[in-house]
């Protein structure tokens, strides 16, 4: 059993350490780029937390009016 939850935190790790690696660059990165190496499971979680939400779709490029 405690091999299959050091295989998931495995996964989890590789997965943030991918996606900070391709986010550098943005605001935060060398920030999020330690966090995604902090052990065991608390790093990727704050990692994934404090990772900026994608840009709103909604009505992208239209006018508003209030």
């Amino acid at each position: 059993m405690n091999i299959i939850y050091i295989i998931l935190i495995g996964i989890l790790h590789i997965f943030a350490l991918i996606d900070a690696i391709k986010n550098a660059s943005e605001r935060n990165g060398a920030f999020r780029l330690l966090l995604a190496f902090f052990p065991p499971l608390l790093g990727p979680i704050i990692y994934y937390l404090t990772k900026k939400k994608s840009k709103r779709e909604f009505m992208k490029g239209k006018r508003r009016y209030s």
